[in-house]
């Protein structure tokens, strides 16, 4: 919050995100140096492994989900976070942890709902007009005509 009142308003995203990253890994690094037993400087190996999980899992994907949400706008964006139990279930399959049959039914379920709000007419997702305050642009490879016009006068 402080970081945010103190960056000037036309600020970009990614200068934003860059900011608040570094702010939060400063603090992280003052907080592990000021407490628990004394640093250890890790070997090759596990500082190679250490910054790709800095730089893959947090940096790059907190600016991808940035991007995402600048070009979806929130609304369309905020469905996928439903899937990020999925991914974490891919993951742990990779990893050796084999999902069981009850966890594959309900990924199929989640990637079934969200397929179905990201292509339903109705839906907030698929930014039609309707009952919703919230409209938001076209998905990709749907039809650029204005859902808010009446069928009528095309």
């Amino acid at each position: 919050m402080y970081v945010r009142k103190r960056v000037p308003t036309d600020t970009s995203g990614i200068a934003n995100t860059a900011g608040i990253m570094t702010t939060g890994a400063v603090a992280l690094t003052a907080v592990a140096l000021l407490s628990g037993p004394a640093f250890v400087v890790p070997d090759l190996r596990a500082g190679a492994a250490l910054l790709a999980m800095s730089v893959g899992g947090g940096v790059l994907s907190c600016l991808f989900w940035n991007a995402g949400i600048a070009k979806l706008g929130p609304v369309r964006a905020a469905i996928f976070m439903n899937l990020v139990p999925v991914a974490s279930m891919v993951i742990a399959a990779f990893s050796g942890a084999p999902p069981n049959h009850a966890q594959l039914l309900g990924g199929a379920l989640v990637i079934g709902a969200v397929t179905f709000s990201a292509l339903s007419r109705g839906s907030a997702v698929a930014g039609t007009t309707g009952n919703l305050r919230v409209r938001a642009p076209p998905l990709a490879g749907t039809s650029t005509v204005d859902a808010a016009k009446d069928p009528t006068e095309m």
